[in-house]
């Protein structure tokens, strides 16, 4: 059957690869899914900031949208819940990501509001809050950058949905497209600029995250982190 548009928008040229499969509803109840470089490499910061966007040609409204802290491994619930009805199955689908940095919105679990999502709009961005691994730290502030992707599915006659496999409904191959937004790293960096590592440190690690967006600056900033690290800073 036809699946849907894996809720990810990535720039073109990059994939996804899914870490940690799905094994059951009361095991690993979603896909822990990262993304992949031009070079088929995951780099957490390229992963994280990355839009979770709402896949379904009907509408969506959250049940609940709470990110504790935006900075990383700092908060303890960060969870996405989206649901929408299909008007041909009757069908409830009920997005989930786990571990996500932002969102534009907040809504209390079960909270009545008017938000109406359609195809493509961002419900929030991929992050590395709550329990990841590895842990991220004041060096490495993307580290356990991914998302946890959970879909539940609530047919006619059911009383409470049940979580499914994604991959049944939607297609890693085929994520919805558009270009990084290095904006949504600046939590790591303010958080990583506040902590005692040494200044070439921190240049490496930001040069890295810029090469995806702006490769030539990114080249110069590298630089600049190799000079400061010869002469120990």
């Amino acid at each position: 059957k036809m699946k849907y548009q894996f809720p990810f928008r990535i720039p073109v040229g990059w994939k996804l690869f899914v870490t940690t499969p799905f094994t059951g509803v009361d095991k690993h109840n979603g896909v822990d899914v990262v993304t992949l470089d031009q070079m088929g490499v995951y780099k957490p910061e390229y992963t994280y900031g990355i839009p979770i966007v709402w896949p379904f040609p009907f509408p969506g409204n959250p049940y609940e949208i709470h990110i504790d802290s935006p900075i990383p491994g700092q908060g303890k619930k960060s969870r996405i819940q989206v649901d929408g009805v299909d008007p041909v199955t009757n069908i409830q689908f009920s997005l989930i990501d786990v571990h996500a940095s932002s969102s534009p919105y907040f809504v209390p679990a079960g909270t009545p509001n008017s938000i109406v999502f359609k195809q493509g709009d961002v419900i929030g961005f991929v992050g590395n809050n709550g329990a990841v691994s590895p842990k991220p730290t004041s060096s490495d502030g993307f580290a356990g950058s991914h998302s946890h992707i959970a879909l539940g599915v609530k047919r006619p006659g059911m009383l409470n949905a049940i979580n499914e496999d994604p991959l049944i409904y939607f297609d890693l191959a085929n994520p919805f497209r558009g270009t990084d937004d290095p904006s949504k790293d600046q939590p790591i960096y303010d958080w990583m600029a506040s902590s005692a590592i040494l200044p070439s440190e921190k240049l490496r690690i930001l040069g890295q995250a810029m090469m995806a967006s702006n490769p030539k600056q990114a080249k110069i900033v590298l630089a600049v982190a190799t000079f400061l690290k010869a002469f120990g800073s």
